[in-house]
This record gives C-alpha cells, sequence and structure tokens, in this order.
C-alpha cells in the first residue's frame, strides 16, 4: 500500500529525470496510484475489522458450543457439526466472491473438514459396518463429489482442498461403510487412478480448462503418500524398502518441474512446486539416511545440506524466490540438526557460521545475473 506508492512515486521522479515520461503524465500516473493505495488501505481496514469480527464470532460459538454440547445425544451433536459445516462452506462460497478470498477459503476448508469430523464421530452411535454407518460413510463420498464438481473452474486453490479432503471422505466411505481398512488403501488408489486419468485426457485437449493444471498439482503430490500407503499397508514392506520407490518418485517428478519451469518461466505454480519438492526432499534425507540405511548424523546432516545446496543452486541464479527461501530453510535446519544432534560447542559453532556464511555470500549473489543482462535505460 504505501511502500507500493512510494516505489512508485520514485520510479516516475526516475522516469521523468531521464526524459521518459514528462510531467503531465506523471502527475496522472501518481495521482492514480495514490487513489489506489487508499483503496488499498480501505480493503485492509475492512479485512482486519471483518477478521477480528470472525474472531469474536468463533468464541461466541465456542462458547455456546460447550454449553449446548454435554445437553445433545450423539445423533444431535452429528447433525449440529454437519450443518454447522455446510453453513459455514456456504457462507466462505459466498464470501470469496468478493476481493478477499482468503479468509472464504480456510471457512469454506473448515466447513468441509466439519462434515467429515460429523460423519466419522457418527462412529459413537452407529458402528462400522452398520446402517447408520453406511449412511454416514456415503454421506462423506457424496459431500468429496459435490465438492469436486463445485469447485472445479471456480476456484483453483479450494479444487486443491476438496481433493485432498476428498480421500479423506473416501477413508470414511471405505472404514464407516465397508469395515474395509486395507480395502479402503485399494480405493484409494483406484481413486487416484481414475482422476489422474481424467486429469492426463484434458490436458490433451485445446484448450484445456482452466482448474486442470491445480488438480494435477495436487495428484501430483499425492501420489507419494499414497505409494507409501499401499507399499506398507497392503502389501506390507518395510518402510525401509518402501522409502526408494518414493526417492524415485520425488527425483522424476522434480525433473519434470524443471523442464516445465524452464519452458514456462511465467507460469509460477512450476516454482512453488520445485519449493514443495526441495522440502519433501529434506525429509526423505532424513528418513532414508537414518531410517533405511542406518547411518550416522553426519552424512544425514550433509544429505539434507545437499538437497537444501542444490536448491540454492539453482534459485540463485534464476531469481527463483520461492525455491530459493526452500533451500535456505532446508540449509539451517540441516546446521540445526547436526548441531543438536552432536551436542558441542565447537561443532555446532562451525555448523552455524558455516550456514550463515553461506547464506551471506548467496546474498550478495542474488540477481547478479539479471543485474549483468539488463541495459540500463536512458532517455534519447
Amino acid at each position: 500500500m504505501i511502500k507500493e506508492a512510494t516505489a512508485v512515486r520514485r520510479a516516475l521522479e526516475r522516469w521523468t529525470a531521464a526524459g521518459l515520461v514528462d510531467d503531465a503524465t506523471a502527475a496522472r500516473l501518481r495521482a492514480e496510484s495514490d487513489a489506489h493505495a487508499e483503496r488499498s488501505r480501505l480493503s485492509f481496514t475492512r479485512l482486519l475489522l471483518g477478521v477480528t469480527a470472525g474472531i469474536v464470532l468463533v468464541t461466541a460459538a465456542i462458547t455456546f458450543t460447550a454449553w449446548l454440547w454435554p445437553e445433545l445425544g450423539v445423533p444431535a451433536r452429528c447433525a449440529f457439526l454437519a450443518v454447522a459445516g455446510v453453513l459455514l462452506a456456504a457462507f466462505g462460497g459466498r464470501l470469496e466472491l468478493g476481493p478477499r478470498r482468503e479468509p472464504a477459503w480456510l471457512l469454506q476448508a473448515g466447513g468441509l473438514v466439519l462434515i467429515a469430523i460429523a460423519c466419522g464421530y457418527s462412529a459413537e452411535a452407529w458402528p462400522n459396518g452398520s446402517v447408520g454407518g453406511a449412511v454416514a460413510g456415503w454421506a462423506a463420498a457424496l459431500t468429496g463429489v459435490v465438492a469436486l464438481w463445485f469447485y472445479a473452474g471456480r476456484s483453483d486453490v479450494m479444487l486443491v482442498i476438496a481433493i485432498v479432503l476428498g480421500y479423506v471422505f473416501l477413508i470414511l466411505l471405505g472404514v464407516r461403510a465397508f469395515e474395509a481398512e486395507e480395502g479402503t488403501v485399494w480405493l484409494l488408489d483406484g481413486a487416484l487412478l481414475v482422476e489422474a486419468g481424467i486429469v492426463l485426457l484434458l490436458l490433451r485437449r485445446t484448450p484445456r480448462p482452466r482448474w486442470v493444471p491445480a488438480a494435477a498439482g495436487a495428484l501430483l503430490y499425492l501420489t507419494p503418500l499414497l505409494l507409501l500407503f499401499t507399499l506398507i499397508g497392503p502389501l506390507e514392506l518395510d518402510g525401509e524398502i518402501a522409502i526408494w520407490p518414493v526417492n524415485v518418485w520425488l527425483i522424476a517428478t522434480t525433473a519434470l518441474l524443471l523442464r516445465l519451469r524452464a519452458r514456462h518461466p511465467d507460469q509460477d505454480v512450476y516454482a512453488w512446486g520445485l519449493a514443495v519438492s526441495v522440502l519433501l526432499g529434506m525429509w526423505f534425507a532424513f528418513y532414508t539416511t537414518l531410517g533405511a540405511l542406518h547411518l550416522d548424523a553426519e552424512f544425514a546432516a550433509l544429505a539434507v545440506a545437499a538437497v537444501g545446496g542444490l536448491a540454492l543452486w539453482y534459485a540463485v541464479p534464476r531469481g527463483e524466490r520461492d525455491v530459493l527461501l526452500a533451500g535456505a530453510l532446508v540449509l539451517v535446519i540441516a546446521a540445526w540438526y547436526y548441531a543438536v544432534e552432536r551436542g558441542e560447542a565447537l561443532s555446532a559453532f562451525l555448523a552455524l557460521g558455516f550456514t550463515a556464511g553461506l547464506l551471506f555470500w548467496l546474498a550478495t549473489r542474488v540477481g547478479r545475473k539479471q543485474e549483468r543482462a539488463a541495459q540500463p535505460i536512458t532517455g534519447s
């Protein structure tokens, strides 16, 4: 708001001095920038008041629920949670039509979670496999299908949330309706294959629906989770073995995202995906070195630091902010882990000092490539 307006004013002064913009045009641009800053300030004020009102409303709802909850039976509690979830999601959907969408996403996601809680809590009244359990399970599945249908094409963020929660609803279907814990894993795998097939077919269409890339990204990062569930659950593989296919998935996914980022530099979603890959790579490096290979802390810290170092090596010359932040965080975690694990003052100092020095050095290198490539703008 104020910072943006100040930056615009400084840019206009620079362009006016360079002869790129005349005084009359600069005055009009300055007036438009100031008006936009004022609108942004008022919008932020309204958002702050709305969030405050929402917090007070939630506090009132919690107070009311704490008073009413002991008086209700289990069926009434389930109905209360389900109705509250529907109303919350509907209110969030209405709020999303406005300029501020972040609170709307939280409300809608919270509403869907409440519906899932209601379906799961119903087991207190109707056991798994009973008629009531089957009704609750199918109600959960229907909620997931309706959410996917409703958010496709309306909100990419909510579509991703609906895809993720859709698997929670499928778990409720498998457990509540069929009492099939291992069979539920195969149900999730089947749903993933069906959804992936639909998304792949739509990706080949020209033009393709706007929501397809978001759905593809969500399914891409759900794949390793379901792969682990399948290998450790129904296939009964040890976690030390199951981590290797997941590592292969991460390498292949990262390579795909690097190629897509190079071909579509204007699509920030691929940069976000690379940042997520860096964070997942940190966790996989820890698990592989410590859990699967049973190596010492030095090797685990080096493996995690290598993940962060590769991220910075890629991000620094290209100015990839999201990947840069993820890589820096991974490096700090690697140094912190080694220092805590060894507990020696000298080794902790050396690890943290080296990390700090590396990050300071990288701070002087960020943007050098762009600065060398950029030509100074001068007036004619």
